[in-house]
């Protein structure tokens, strides 16, 4: 029976089977690292900055279909004070397509949330009312 001797290390079996590893370039290293870096940090501030401008939200209280052509809203705007919103206000059918809408400015005001009514035209019978988008437009 004839036997090879084994090698040493598991390197030199690991080399023997693969060939030689090569290794990173420090500097390339160091390169990716900062690139990584560098997109993190515009990824934080593009973050914050989007965070620290000032918002406005809606909430819908409630809503009457008064008939095929009308249809009311009672909904709140919260927003900065001196600040002006508009507000856009979706009337949806059964199979929540829109049928009505209207943009609704709400201006400065004593507090932050502002309690509105509204009516919105409706080309048939709308079964929901949605805020799609609120924003401050100062």
């Amino acid at each position: 029976m004839v036997t090879t001797p084994a090698p040493e290390h598991d390197e030199d079996l690991i080399r023997e089977r693969y060939g030689r590893v090569k290794r990173a370039n420090p500097r390339t290293l160091l390169i990716i690292a900062l690139v990584v870096a560098v997109v993190g940090l515009g990824l934080m501030v593009w973050l914050g900055w989007g965070f620290a401008k000032p918002q406005a939200t809606s909430k819908v209280i409630s809503f009457n279909v008064v008939d095929a052509g009308t249809t009311t809203v009672h909904f709140q705007v919260n927003k900065p004070v001196d600040a002006t919103a508009e507000c856009d206000v979706e009337a949806l059918s059964t199979g929540f397509s829109e049928v009505g809408v209207k943009t609704v400015s709400v201006g400065p005001a004593d507090t932050e949330t502002v309690t509105l009514f509204e009516e919105v035209n409706t080309s048939e019978i709308a079964t929901t009312v949605v805020i799609d988008d609120c924003r401050i437009v100062d």
